[in-house]
């Protein structure tokens, strides 16, 4: 039997392990920050009860008892409820529990701040003005991409998704996974022109130019705040959308397109049909995403998210499908309530 640290990291990121809780992980931040958290863990309780593997783990009680431990020691030093959830993710699926198992602080949406604050990030607004980043903040106004997407993309990474829509096409987004990121039709010439240009920048330098990244790493080393952008792009998206809603056909449209999308994506097992009244689906996964724009009534924020969109003058009551429409289209998620929490508010 290998240390514990080794058969954690095995769980959660190598792929070809059979029971590996956690062999989606792909991408290179996400497996770092995996690292890191098992890392920390394992160093901690060969210090504290000298455990080094799993056999003895279990002979001491058990993995839950340590890891609920090491929650209480994360919340003594004063982490945060998110903070001690991304510490705690990849524990869990390195040892075989589920996070739930764990009691520990509510993550709510006041945590999450980023640049909602106008004294925050000075530099990145002085960023925003400099005409070396100028090209890469007109991009990300239109498109909203993350960081490390922006990063990766090149010139040539464009195309039309299952329904004919012009997208971005993402080779490697969160999680590691491909995506098509459709852009609104009134952004569509201003970003088609961007990408000419610097398709025939890279064609004039003789190289390949679907092999020459869309933008360099001098414009992007800086301190805009691109998740900003965004957010405020999805908003933008969502309004595109409910204009859409206003008619029960335009809606439906919407659904069929958001019904595409998961089958594109999603194997045969998962699969969402057509039927008399509406869509049907086997697996409990395509159940709930047929729920997420079918439900009767609005989404209504509550709690914090309230609280929150109250404070900054957002909408506290959403259309599902418009809403769905950009959770998918746009920010590549699956659910509603994470586009709420992190772009909505």
């Amino acid at each position: 039997m290998g240390n514990l640290r080794y058969d954690m990291k095995e769980a959660c990121l190598n792929h070809t392990y059979a029971d590996g809780a956690g062999k989606q992980i792909q991408d290179n931040d996400s497996a770092r920050i995996y690292r890191k958290s098992i890392n920390s863990f394992c160093l901690w309780i060969k210090n504290t009860y000298k455990i080094n593997n799993i056999r003895q783990l279990e002979k001491a009680g058990g993995a839950l008892k340590y890891v609920q431990e090491y929650e209480q020691k994360l919340e003594t030093q004063g982490k945060s409820a998110s903070t001690i959830h991304t510490y705690l993710s990849p524990i869990c699926k390195g040892l075989g529990i589920h996070l739930n198992e764990i009691e520990k602080p509510h993550r709510n949406a006041t945590e999450i701040i980023r640049s909602r604050n106008v004294d925050s990030n000075r530099q990145g607004k002085k960023d925003v003005q400099n005409q070396k980043y100028r090209r890469l903040v007109e991009f990300q106004q239109m498109v909203g991409l993350r960081r490390s997407e922006l990063a990766r993309l090149k010139v040539g990474d464009v195309a039309r998704d299952e329904r004919g829509y012009f997208c971005i096409s993402v080779s490697r987004g969160k999680g590691g996974k491909a995506q098509l990121q459709r852009i609104l039709p009134e952004d569509i010439p201003a970003v088609k022109e961007i990408i000419k240009s610097a398709v025939a920048a890279a064609r004039s330098s003789g190289m390949p130019y679907d092999e020459i990244k869309l933008f360099t790493p001098v414009e992007l080393k800086n301190k805009i705040d691109l998740h900003g952008m965004r957010a405020a792009q999805a908003r933008k998206a969502y309004a595109y959308y409910l204009d859409r809603c206003k008619t029960a056909d335009g809606k439906e449209k919407i659904r069929q397109e958001l019904v595409d999308r998961w089958n594109v994506c999603h194997g045969e097992k998962e699969r969402i049909r057509a039927s008399g009244d509406g869509y049907t689906a086997f697996s409990s996964a395509a159940r709930r995403f047929i729920r997420e724009f079918s439900m009767a009534g609005k989404y209504e924020l509550r709690g914090d998210n309230k609280i929150r969109a109250l404070a900054s003058g957002r909408p506290i009551i959403y259309d599902r499908t418009a809403l769905l429409a950009v959770s998918v289209f746009h920010l590549s998620h699956w659910r509603n309530d994470v586009t709420v929490k992190h772009y909505m508010l």
